[in-house]
């Protein structure tokens, strides 16, 4: 694990743009394609932005969500919406993107669709973007959540599960979500998780309580670069 540390978020963006540039640069050069799973939140967003606007071979780039919220894409709280309005514009229109949520389906229902899916996507893959709660959770695995032991199992061997949260201030009204798992973490060649804020800090070093993001720890081992402003 590493842990980088800075003064405002432009800098925390563009550490990450420089690690995932290269990285997508270099899987493109060394295997003709390469992967990317993002999450949703502010943070990352300007980083999606600026991703869009580079010339890589973005249609060779194969691009995924950690996790979305069980709403329409022209939904504000819908990380395929983020995507839309920051990375898949631009060059990284496109790149081929994977989304989670099925029009008349719910996230049990459309696991299996999805799962298959994903799994055109080689692993290990090549970059996965993560963000923090103030919970602890990071993806959509929620303290106590509904479908979180199969969504970390490590034994499950999906890369994608369907969860269903406790009501929270931080889940707000849309508990149905769908999420990376385990696998997909602990099968990731490079996992950035992007922490803003002390409080959030606070919680990620706060090693005496279980949180997910323990399990993010765990799944991803010296993959893991932590960056925070």
């Amino acid at each position: 694990m590493k842990f980088e540390r800075f003064g405002n978020k432009a800098d925390l963006v563009e550490r990450a743009y420089e690690i995932v540039f290269e990285v997508l640069d270099v899987g493109l050069a060394q295997n003709g394609a390469a992967s990317l799973m993002c999450s949703g939140g502010s943070t990352p967003g300007p980083l999606y932005e600026q991703l869009s606007a580079t010339d890589l071979d973005w249609s060779k780039i194969k691009v995924g969500l950690v996790d979305d919220r069980w709403v329409s894409p022209d939904h504000d709280r819908s990380n395929q919406k983020l995507l839309n309005n920051t990375l898949l514009k631009n060059n990284g229109a496109a790149a081929k993107f994977y989304p989670m949520f099925v029009e008349g389906k719910s996230a049990a229902e459309a696991v299996e669709q999805r799962a298959a899916e994903f799994a055109e996507i080689k692993l290990p893959l090549d970059v996965v973007i993560l963000g923090m709660g103030p919970d602890g959770h990071s993806l959509s695995w929620f303290p106590e959540a509904d479908g979180l032991i199969e969504a970390t199992d490590p034994s499950n061997d999906k890369l994608i599960a369907a969860v269903m949260a406790n009501r929270s201030e931080v889940t707000g009204d849309e508990l149905e979500r769908m999420t990376l798992t385990y696998k997909a973490v602990a099968n990731a060649k490079n996992v950035i998780l992007m922490i803003t804020g002390e409080d959030k800090l606070k919680v990620f070093e706060d090693k005496s309580t279980d949180y997910p993001v323990r399990l993010v720890e765990k799944a991803a081992g010296d993959r893991l670069i932590i960056l925070y402003a």
